[in-house]
């Protein structure tokens, strides 16, 4: 996407760049170009949404809050674009949501299918804290991540 609008002479402010910072996530005359979690607690008054299926194609509650949160940074016009059988599915429940507006209506799922969320949900924090761990140790290896460790301690001590 970058180097297609690129190509077309379009500014781009890639806040991806810096995986760590956002120095300004807004610049005038520059299209911003995030992910939804570097996004989240920004608002632009026109969002593109893109490749919706790969966060539909699993419809787990993050996957859905994710979705939601992407299109939710809009103050105006929002555009969502997909591929596939799992994006028609995806476009299909946002025109019946928006056939029954205002009003909102959903199945609660039973108790047993709610059980199972819970344990997903579960799954997937241990899953994300396993692999954020991972990045930590490739990063800094494990003698580094223990000298750390080390230090943030020897400073806890020294605050009492």
């Amino acid at each position: 996407i970058s180097d297609y609008l690129s190509s077309e002479n379009i500014d781009i402010n890639n806040v991806n760049a810096d995986r760590y910072n956002i120095s300004d996530f807004s610049i005038d005359n520059k299209v911003t170009y995030s992910t939804v979690h570097k996004a989240k607690g920004n608002e632009s008054y026109s969002v593109y949404v893109v490749g919706c299926e790969s966060l539909y194609y699993n419809p787990n509650v993050k996957n859905r809050n994710l979705l939601f949160t992407a299109m939710t940074r809009t103050k105006g016009w929002l555009t969502m674009t997909g591929i596939g059988r799992t994006a028609l599915e995806l476009f299909d429940e946002i025109s019946d949501a928006l056939e029954k507006a205002p009003s909102l209506s959903y199945k609660y799922p039973p108790d047993a299918k709610i059980r199972q969320i819970e344990i997903d949900l579960k799954r997937v924090e241990t899953e994300e804290k396993n692999s954020d761990l991972e990045k930590l140790i490739q990063e800094y290896g494990a003698e580094g991540l223990k000298a750390m460790i080390r230090e943030l301690e020897s400073k806890k001590v020294k605050k009492k």
